[in-house]
């Protein structure tokens, strides 16, 4: 279950299943290349073309399918959205990786405050 549909206070959207399908797919992209995140270049970039490559395009937003048709194939508004969904999502999740990865382990202020401003008296 998702928590948006626990905790709606009347102003949240609800995700379609496409969209949702398209962030668990760039969920594992992310969680397989977790571990070379400092080695790749371009990452952001990378991380689209991987994930861009490993869904069935034709199963995505069938709704577009007939808009599709009347636009260059390697520039249509299907692959422009998905690019910009797979964007928003790596640039958010990278964000919030690095951000984990920086804080300290331990916070040693909050358990020991006293101790800490009385230590050299």
């Amino acid at each position: 279950m998702f928590w948006n549909k626990i905790i709606n206070r009347g102003g949240l959207k609800q995700p379609s299943a496409d969209l949702v399908k398209l962030c668990k797919i760039a969920e594992k992209i992310f969680k397989h290349y977790e571990s070379n995140i400092s080695k790749i270049p371009n990452l952001i970039n990378y991380l689209i073309i991987k994930a861009t490559s490993s869904i069935d395009i034709n199963t995505i937003f069938i709704p577009l399918s007939d808009h599709i048709l009347n636009q260059a194939p390697m520039n249509n508004h299907l692959l422009q959205l998905l690019h910009l969904i797979f964007k928003t999502y790596f640039t958010i999740r990278i964000h919030h990786y690095t951000k984990l990865i920086s804080q300290p382990k331990e916070r040693i202020r909050s358990y020991l405050t006293k101790t800490i401003h009385f230590k050299n008296q």
